[in-house]
């Protein structure tokens, strides 16, 4: 690679350095880049002075088995949402990039490995951030770290190298042969999930998932993920040395390929650029994907006024279904996968109170991040809003209910597949329970989210990968709304407990009294975001 790339990297290293450093003027960018540099560092601290054998807080020691057996299949699974979700044939060049470096004396090879030696230091920070709040000993997180690095770079090698294949293949054959291969593909993953889910039973989900990594097609599917997921799990130094070189190695031969396979394809390259500035640019407005000329023309029936909320909530949805479909779609696959999954955790081994902490960290944290579509997806258009001749209530409600819907059917996917690979009686009553109340409760988290962001609004998209302003804001975000969910929660145990016993043990009345009290606290949070809504200056 050219010294001139080599300098510009350190440039773009000393530039990001100097932004980080920038929200440290004010005292506000100072307190919340200091709370975030602390939790980091604090998680970090733990990790470091834990004793080498400290069992996880997983309920005892970390399962290699059963992670070794499924984690071939999420990374799958993880690399096929890759590629569906990828808007580019290869390497994406931002719009300076491609002003300036294209029209540089730099040979196309040099500029593809200057974009790989950029993603692979934002890799290496991504995966240090993710192993940092791994619950394992001090061995396991260093096979996390190098696992995680390894594949966070496979995926986005494997990504590149498919996209310029089925670039390469539709320029050289005809449409039925590019569906022909396509075909094949499709048929021999079919062929490993029928063989494992023949074996076993269709309600336990990592006996399937075990099946299917045994059969003859399974192991030919998941050779290159095995070797990925051996790294992640390595319980000793010689097997991490060995796999991780394998691993080191399948990189350097998807490097390869994508050296070799990339030609002079720079039309391609400006126009996947264009559509990634695009994209980035509804990512900051909270968008999923890019309006398509073919998505432009889905509609919606419209709904009805209801004092003016309709409107709104129809174009919110409008929004949503040109801009979002697939990933929605995405969304909506991963909930009914993972209510059975996590099923089968619990039930070989998974502690009760760490599902709940991965359900709550999903509904708090990682959901209403993807389902924008709601005011702090609006940022921009706060003035417009201001100006409607409506009242602040029905702006309110018009804003909350695309998110509420969307999120109730993602919870209604989870806890209703869930309830039905349960085989415990109690626990089946108890995600059934939880798909009724769904509803309400999406209002009422919805409306927290809301109410915080129209009293701090601030932009939901990170700047790098170690903007510890954003972490710090996260952090408190994250704490109010963990806060007024467990309380409201407590609250309507509380009344359901008091409900059950005055009823005469009537379970109805007492979800009735529960699914109320929800609806109430979330109209009552409506109130409160329609009159801060009333108060805002933009």
């Amino acid at each position: 690679m050219d010294r001139a790339l080599w300098y510009l990297l350190f440039l773009r290293l000393r530039g990001g350095m100097r932004q980080r450093l920038h929200g440290l003027r004010t005292l506000r960018g100072a307190l919340l880049t200091l709370a975030g540099a602390a939790f980091v560092a604090g998680w970090v601290w733990l990790l470091v002075s834990s004793p080498i054998d400290r069992p996880s807080v997983w309920g005892g020691p970390v399962p290699t088995a059963p992670a070794r057996e499924t984690l071939p299949l999420v990374l799958l699974f993880a690399c096929a949402v890759t590629v569906a979700t990828t808007s580019g044939p290869a390497i994406y060049f931002n719009r300076a990039e491609v002003d300036f470096l294209f029209a540089g004396p730099f040979s196309r090879r040099s500029l593809l490995l200057y974009k790989f030696v950029v993603y692979g230091f934002g890799a290496f920070i991504t995966a240090f951030c993710i192993s940092a709040v791994m619950p394992s000993s001090l061995r396991a997180w260093i096979a996390v770290l190098l696992g995680t690095f390894l594949t966070l770079v496979f995926l986005q090698l494997l990504s590149a190298v498919l996209g310029l294949l089925g670039q390469t293949l539709a320029a050289r054959l005809q449409r039925r042969w590019r569906w022909a291969v396509m075909g094949c593909g499709l048929l021999v993953l079919a062929a490993a999930l029928g063989e494992g889910l023949l074996k076993t039973s269709a309600y336990d989900v990592l006996a399937w998932f075990r099946a299917t990594c045994d059969s003859l097609a399974g192991r030919i599917v998941l050779a290159p993920f095995d070797i990925f997921a051996r790294v992640l799990v390595a319980q000793t130094a010689e097997a991490l040395v060995l796999w991780g070189a394998l691993a080191a190695g399948v990189n350097a031969l998807l490097l390869a390929g994508l050296v070799w396979l990339d030609a002079e394809y720079y039309e391609a390259v400006e126009a996947s650029s264009r559509r990634m500035r695009q994209r980035w640019q509804q990512l900051r407005r909270g968008r999923l994907g890019v309006p398509t000329s073919a998505s432009a023309s889905r509609r919606i029936p419209l709904l009805p006024h209801w004092s003016g909320a309709g409107p709104l909530a129809w174009r919110q949805a409008t929004t949503a279904v040109r801009t979002s479909r697939r990933p929605m779609v995405l969304v909506h696959l991963a909930a009914a996968a993972g209510g059975p999954a996590l099923v089968a955790a619990v039930r070989y081994g998974l502690s009760p109170w760490a599902a709940v902490g991965v359900v709550m960290a999903v509904c708090v944290i990682f959901l209403p991040r993807m389902l924008l579509f709601d005011f702090r997806g609006d940022l921009e258009h706060l003035e417009q809003l201001k100006s409607l001749p409506l009242r602040p209530s029905a702006i309110v409600l018009g804003q909350l209910l695309t998110p509420t819907v969307l999120a109730t059917t993602v919870l209604i996917f989870f806890f209703g597949m869930a309830a039905l690979a349960s085989s415990d009686a109690a626990v089946r009553t108890l995600l059934a329970a939880a798909v009724l109340i769904s509803l309400p409760y999406s209002l009422f988290h919805y409306a927290v989210e809301n109410l915080i962001f129209l009293c701090f609004p601030w932009r939901v998209v990170p700047v790098g990968r170690m903007d510890f302003e954003f972490f710090g804001r996260t952090l408190l975000e994250s704490a109010l709304k963990v806060t007024a969910t467990l309380g409201c929660w407590l609250a309507a145990g509380l009344l359901s407990i008091v409900v059950y016993t005055a009823s005469g043990q009537s379970r109805l009345i007492s979800l009735a009294a529960c699914w109320l009290f929800f609806l109430g606290a979330a109209l009552l949070l409506v109130n409160l975001a329609a009159r801060r809504f009333r108060r805002l200056n933009v």
